[in-house]
Formats: structure tokens, sequence, C-alpha cells
């Protein structure tokens, strides 16, 4: 003889859209986050100034943000500015074991010996 039960799953999400991860507390998650490249204002900062100027497009600014922040994770960042042996000599070390993004710029920093870029 079997005993049934009725069981029913819910699962509620008002996440429409995301793309960037807002929290970077769990080092697991750090070699997925996406930084600003070049100096910009915040995305948060140019939008406000966008509402507030009275400009009715804000998915439009947020594009436009996107693409003047050159985002891209850590690591591509290291590997635009390496060379191909640096950047084996980085990742070699990096792939060893979870890597925050404080412990990924001290290693780019040794074997690049170059100052990346990244906010």
């Amino acid at each position: 003889m079997f005993n049934t039960a009725e069981t029913m799953l819910l699962h509620c999400s008002d996440v429409d859209h995301s793309e960037f991860i807002t929290d970077v507390i769990d080092a697991q998650d750090h070699k997925y986050v996406q930084g600003a490249t070049v100096l910009v204002t915040s995305l948060q900062e140019t939008l406000k100034a966008a509402a507030e100027d009275g400009f009715p497009n804000l998915l439009q600014v947020r594009k436009e943000w996107i693409a003047s922040a050159k985002l891209c994770t850590f690591d591509e960042a290291v590997k635009a500015l390496a060379t191909e042996a640096k950047y084996t000599a980085y990742t070699s070390i990096v792939d060893s074991g979870i890597k925050s993004l404080k412990e990924r710029r001290a290693i780019a920093k040794e074997t690049v010996s170059k100052e990346i870029f990244y906010d």
C-alpha cells in the first residue's frame, strides 16, 4: 500500500532582465562579476541624473552607459592587457582555487606587472 501526498511547488520572482550581480560577498561569484574598465560615472548616478533631467528612456541611458563602461570580468580585463605568456601565468594561479577580486588583483599585479583598471 502506498501513501500519496498532494504537493504544490511555487516560485515567485520579481526580477526582470536581471543582468548585474549586486553583491560581491561570495568569492565564488567574483570571477563572474563585471566591472567598468574605464573611468565612468556609476550607473546609479547616471540613471539618477537622467531621471532628474527628465530623460524618459532610462533603458536607453542604461544601454549607453554599459557600452561606455566597457564592462567585462576582471579576468577578461587582465587578458586584454597581458601578453599571452603573462596571462597564462595569471590563470595558472587564479584557476588553482576560488580567488576573490582582491586576490585576483594581487595576482595580476604580480604576474602581469600592469595596473588593471577595474571598478
